[in-house]
């Protein structure tokens, strides 16, 4: 992604991903989660993200995200059935 990282951090009011170039002024919150149906932190599976044509692919509950690194540009792009097991994303983007 051009050289940033996105990253997942709670900065004490709200848990969401984040951006960075490595400098303090290069480093923003991007996308706030929601609060689970139980009133937990949502959090996104960025271990197993995958990066393809420039855009970051995720993990969040029973969806699958993508991101070019800013607010608009992050959203579910792809509905998982809850009832199948999910071992890779990659699987899951070549099927897509």
């Amino acid at each position: 992604m051009q050289n940033k990282t996105v990253f997942q951090a709670y900065n004490g009011l709200t848990n969401g991903l984040w951006i960075s170039d490595g400098t303090t002024t290069g480093t923003e919150q991007f996308y706030t989660f929601n609060n689970n149906i139980f009133g937990n932190p949502t959090y996104a599976d960025l271990i197993r993200s995958v990066e393809l044509n420039n855009k970051l692919y995720f993990l969040l509950d029973d969806d699958l995200f993508e991101t070019d690194g800013t607010t608009s540009g992050t959203q579910a792009s792809f509905v998982i059935d809850p009832t199948q097991k999910v071992y890779s994303l990659l699987n899951i983007l070549i099927s897509y």
